[in-house]
Formats: C-alpha cells, structure tokens, sequence
C-alpha cells in the first residue's frame, strides 16, 4: 500500500441562488458592483434565468439600494481623498507627534505651540464638533458622510448613522436641510481679514487662518478646473472599470490645480494681497 503527498484537490464552495438555494455560478448584473450597509461588495446570485425573473420582484428594491449606496461610497472616498490633497498641498506647519504613558496624544506645533493648546488636543475630544452631512436613502438607510473623520479617530468617509453616533458622537447640536446656505464670516475672522489691510504685523497663527481661507476658495476653482466640464456625479454612477480609469487622473487635475493656485498667491504678493482683493470683490481673485 503507498500513500501520496500529494494536496487534495480543492472543494471551491458554489454561491447560493437567492430564489432557490441551490448552487449558482451566475449573478445579477444590475447590482454586482453595489455595495451592503457596512460598504462591502454584495452579489446577488442566481442558478439561472428562471430563478432570477421569478426572484426580481424581491431583488428590484435592494438592487436599486445596493447601487445608490455604491455611489455614496464613492462620493465619501473622492471627497476624502480631495481633502487629503488638499491638506498636504497647504500644511505648512512642523508637527510633532507624542504619544504618552497614559495613551493621549498631543501635537507641539514648532514656534506656534502653546501650552494650553497641548493640553486641548490631549484632552478635547469629547468637546470638540463636528460637521457632517446625514445622508438618507430611499430605503429609509442613514449614512453619516464625513470626509474627514480621520481628524476625530477615524479613517471612514462613510458609515451607518448608527455605528458613527455610537463610535464617534455624544449628540447632536444642530440639523440644517442639505442645501446652499449663506453664512457671514466668524468675527474674529473678519478681524484677521480687516488686519491684513493695513499691513500690520501678524502672528504666525494670524497668518495661518488667513491663509487657509484663500486656500479653500483656490482649492473651489481647482474642483471646477479639475472636473473639464463634467458632472462629478456622472463619476459616481460609473462602472467599476470606467471609475477606475478616471479617478486617479482627476484627483492629479485637482492637486496640480491646488499647487498653482498657491503659487499664484505667491507670485501676486502673497496672502495679505488675494485677501485684500478678496475683500474689495467678494471673491479671491488671482492672476
């Protein structure tokens, strides 16, 4: 008698069929790129036509679901990774990181740190708000999309409202309807904007702020150069294969446009120069 060494053949384990449980190697074409409520790519599959004809009445709706969820997904991502862009196009600041015994961090900001600022970043989590929109599907399914959740402890762009309320929040403060909404600048910024006319002296945090607002105003034409004239919604009602292609082009558009709008900033005098024009025009205008 000899044995064999030799590994077993493989068992691969068919998909069920969703209308008759029997194995299925076929699945709806409609649906398999969407994605089920925690983002994962979910198929619905069949063992033939028959079962899935006889099946689309209960299918239809979360076919329909798994696409609409597929595109918020997508839409999380794109915006957080724009965000990153974004950030590391402008972050000027040198930031040291330092972890304690007691497992808090707290960041020293070069020249600019300040004692009780240390302590607020070691300490202010439960303090600190947060935007976010609340995204609700035609299913009644709550999503929180929060593109920069990384600053809070995360790295979602997108999550159920359930699990963010419970992981991420103590509360809500304020709900606004989805829509354009027009704000006035906060005080102190006003402040800050009316000082860089006079061509006093600013603080380095001063010039921090001030910047920041000239960048987020480029960083808005750098969206519309970026987009050559499409709907960033048609991005996100694309194939797989079709995102693919497209996103990582768009999102080099959008930093190559972010890093010439500062270098204009810079060639056309600097921060107090755009900020003064954007007083006089309402709008940051740049040559």
């Amino acid at each position: 008698m000899s044995t064999s060494d030799a590994p077993a053949p493989l068992v691969a384990t068919a998909n069920e069929c969703a209308s008759c449980g029997e194995p299925a190697e076929l699945k709806c074409s409609k649906c398999s790129g969407g994605v089920d409520k925690d983002g994962h790519v979910s198929a619905t599959h069949y063992c033939g036509k028959a079962c899935q004809t006889k099946h689309w009445s209960f299918n239809e709706i979360e076919c329909k679901l798994k696409q609409t969820r597929q595109r918020l997904w997508r839409a999380g991502e794109l915006l957080r990774d724009l965000a990153y862009v974004h950030a590391h196009a402008t972050w000027h600041h040198d930031v040291s990181v330092l972890r304690r015994n007691d497992r808090t961090i707290r960041l020293v900001f070069g020249s600019t740190h300040d004692a009780k600022y240390e302590y607020a970043i070691g300490r202010q989590h439960e303090f600190v708000t947060q935007k976010l929109y609340r995204v609700t599907l035609p299913g009644g399914e709550q999503f929180a999309l929060t593109p920069t959740l990384a600053k809070y402890g995360g790295d979602e762009s997108v999550l159920p409202w359930s699990d963010f309320a419970r992981r991420y929040s103590n509360g809500l403060i304020d709900v606004r309807g989805l829509g354009y909404h027009t704000t006035k600048l906060d005080p102190d910024m006003a402040a800050l904007l009316a000082s860089s006319l006079s061509h006093a002296v600013l603080l380095p945090d001063t010039i921090a702020c001030v910047m920041h607002y000239a960048h987020r105003q480029s960083a808005n034409a750098a969206v519309e150069t970026a987009l050559a004239g499409e709907k960033l919604g048609n991005f996100m009602g694309m194939s797989a294969l079709a995102y693919s292609k497209v996103k990582d082009p768009f999102l080099e558009r959008f930093k190559t446009e972010v890093t010439e709008n500062i270098e204009r900033i810079k060639a056309y005098g600097g921060v107090n120069t755009v900020v003064a024009r954007t007083l006089e025009f309402g709008a940051v205008i740049l040559p």
